[in-house]
């Protein structure tokens, strides 16, 4: 089965919740558990074990595009800072506030995070073949048919789900 990143997660999240969500102990709202038979929980290890290696590849790869574009805005923010000296006077939040504005400001560093950002869309979207059986489809389809179009989805995960309802068919 060919699934990118995006399509991967979406998976990984309707096999461990069902996209409604609770309170916990601290009244923290969280999501609500899928409750599985053991079939399914098997099928479920088996996905995810089956993922998790493309899963912490594409993670440390946006880690580390997002670490060194935080690194240079750090460097520019310093260079901005030594150029414009806070006024006396001027409360920090004020000063801080003029820095970002010049560093959201720079021309440079916006043609970087475009680039940044993608790259990691790329990545993305990069599709990966995960050794998924006749089992693991069926149980995978049958939570995406239950829980695919439910509750705890975002606008943005209108064309995964739509792409993963084509994968599924």
């Amino acid at each position: 089965m060919q699934l990118n990143f995006n399509q991967i997660s979406l998976v990984r999240f309707l096999l461990s919740a069902t996209g409604e969500k609770q309170m916990d102990r601290e009244n923290q709202e969280v999501d609500v558990p899928l409750k599985l038979n053991n079939e399914e929980s098997i099928q479920r290890r088996f996905f995810f074990k089956n993922t998790q290696e493309i899963v912490d590849k594409v993670n440390q790869e946006i880690n580390l595009l997002t670490t060194a574009h935080n690194q240079e805005v750090e460097e520019l923010r310093t260079k901005l800072k030594e150029k414009n000296p806070k006024k006396e006077g001027l409360e920090d939040t004020e000063y801080n506030e003029q820095i970002n504005v010049l560093v959201n400001s720079d021309t440079e560093l916006r043609k970087k995070m475009l680039e940044v950002q993608n790259k990691v869309t790329t990545k993305l979207e990069k599709s990966n073949e995960i050794k998924v059986e006749s089992k693991t489809k069926k149980v995978i389809k049958k939570y995406f048919e239950k829980y695919g179009n439910d509750v705890g989805f975002s606008v943005a995960d209108d064309k995964v789900i739509e792409e993963l309802q084509t994968i599924l068919e």
